[in-house]
């Protein structure tokens, strides 16, 4: 199996952890705060990751080239955990969806990617669906259902500043041959080191009865390990062999896993102006991105076409 192949199954495997993330949030933000969350299940990936860390091999300029670049990782993980306390699990789902298009959008200002008129047309129908889902809460009154316009917002930094990270990973990690493991762990220690800080400025306690329950502690330690960890190095892994935006098409996948679960765990409903939204948000990915699915399984199926070939002869 070629490296591209891998690679794309890295993507699936991390689209199916990460469409569990909404669900793990939720219950965490709700028992233990943002910040706290977020402080516990960095640290329990940052320890885990460091033996791997110290055995790779670094580059020189280490800290000053990924530190700063880690504080966009890290902005989106606090942003989320903030937001997602307001809001609803399947409206951060959605907006996350968005992602393929705002890396378009990056990737035209800040490295000159051109855009073709169909690339354009789908970022404007995506966006179109990502405002609607964004002002649902002024039109439907019902937190409950669709949460809030600022914890809506919260999520919309959040995922601009996921879509910054990963390019400027994906650059770094051509230009001077950074590992999945050396640019995880500088983000995994930054995000830990950046929550320990706001959840002392923000007066949420780090030591309480509820962050050593059981249900707690089982759920830190999935999401430490299996949302953080293991997706994290799949995805520096992936992205090093393929495109960001390719890279970016697991939102196809993370939609239909995260909602499904958001609605059968944490019974959140969806409302007709929140199908609309969702329908709007995937066509404009569909549009804008489908393109390289096409040409991926064309040239997949290409080369397979060309081994059975060769085994004939």
């Amino acid at each position: 199996m070629s490296s591209r192949s891998l690679a794309l199954l890295a993507i699936l495997a991390a689209s199916l952890l990460w469409g569990t993330a909404g669900v793990v949030a939720k219950v965490l933000v709700r028992d233990l705060g943002p910040f706290t969350a977020s402080f516990y299940r960095f640290l329990i990936a940052s320890v885990l990751a460091l033996p791997f860390f110290l055995r790779a091999q670094k580059p020189r300029g280490l800290w000053r080239d990924l530190v700063p670049l880690s504080l966009l990782g890290s902005a989106n993980i606090l942003l989320f955990y903030f937001g997602i306390k307001t809001t609803t699990a399947n409206a951060a789902t959605l907006i996350y969806a968005a992602t393929p298009l705002a890396t378009a959008i990056w990737s035209k200002f800040l490295i000159g990617e051109q855009s073709s008129k169909k690339t354009i047309l789908g970022i404007c129908i995506g966006l179109v669906g990502v405002v609607l889902i964004i002002l649902l809460p002024i039109w439907e009154r019902d937190q409950r259902l669709v949460g809030d316009v600022f914890g809506n917002l919260l999520i919309v930094c959040a995922m601009l500043s996921w879509t910054l990270y990963s390019i400027g990973t994906k650059r770094f990690a051509d230009r001077r041959a950074y590992s999945p493991i050396v640019i995880s762990t500088v983000y995994f220690w930054t995000t830990t080191v950046l929550s320990f800080v706001f959840a002392l400025s923000s007066g949420e306690k780090l030591l309480t009865p509820k962050v050593f329950s059981t249900q707690s502690l089982w759920i830190l330690i999935y999401a430490g390990i299996f949302i953080t960890l293991v997706t994290f190095f799949l995805f520096q892994w992936a992205i090093q062999r393929i495109s960001v935006t390719t890279a970016s098409l697991k939102n196809y996948l993370e939609p239909l896993v995260g909602i499904s679960l958001n609605v059968a765990l944490l019974g959140e409903r969806i409302t007709i102006g929140f199908v609309w939204g969702s329908l709007l948000v995937i066509a404009g990915v569909v549009i804008a991105t489908g393109s390289q699915v096409t040409n991926a399984v064309k040239n997949r199926f290409a080369n397979l076409r060309k081994m059975r070939g060769s085994m004939r002869l």
